[in-house]
């Protein structure tokens, strides 16, 4: 059982084309600005969909968190990597109690489970997928012009 899910677009070969022409630093912009973009409406959706404590509780390590502490934390995430490729993932912000959302969306020999972040992305995945598209064909562009204009 693993927690990444990876998506392959298929059928943007003309967009692929006109990426590759651009310079490799440019054409990491635009590509990371398209994924951060598409990763949005899986994040709203993921907000939406986490179930909210009944009250407050207490976080390993010490401190209270309040319902509603796990949704608020919901974020999308450049990941750093080398030469020229993008990736975003959708993830929990909080580094000490990232492992916490685990529990609930996978359950627990104690617990059921109460998937909230699958759901929201099979929800959004369409969605995603066009804003991905429509942002890359309009990033791609924008850097066509300002390329062509560039003295």
């Amino acid at each position: 059982m693993g927690d990444t899910i990876e998506i392959k677009v298929d059928g943007l070969k003309e967009l692929e084309q006109d990426l590759l022409e651009l310079p490799d630093r440019i054409a990491g912009r635009v590509l990371q600005s398209a994924l951060t973009s598409a990763a949005l409406p899986i994040v709203t959706e993921a907000r939406t969909k986490v179930p909210l404590a009944h009250g407050a509780y207490r976080l390993y390590g010490g401190g209270k968190a309040d319902p509603g502490w796990l949704r608020d934390r919901i974020v999308r995430k450049k990941v750093k990597g080398g030469g020229n490729s993008a990736e975003v993932i959708v993830t929990i912000k909080d580094r000490r109690q990232s492992y916490f959302w685990k529990f609930i969306e996978f359950g627990t020999s104690k617990m059921a489970a109460h998937p909230f972040m699958r759901p929201a992305f099979e929800a959004k995945v369409a969605e995603a997928v066009d804003r991905f598209s429509d942002r890359l064909k309009a990033g791609i562009a924008s850097a066509v012009t300002k390329l062509k204009f560039t003295p």
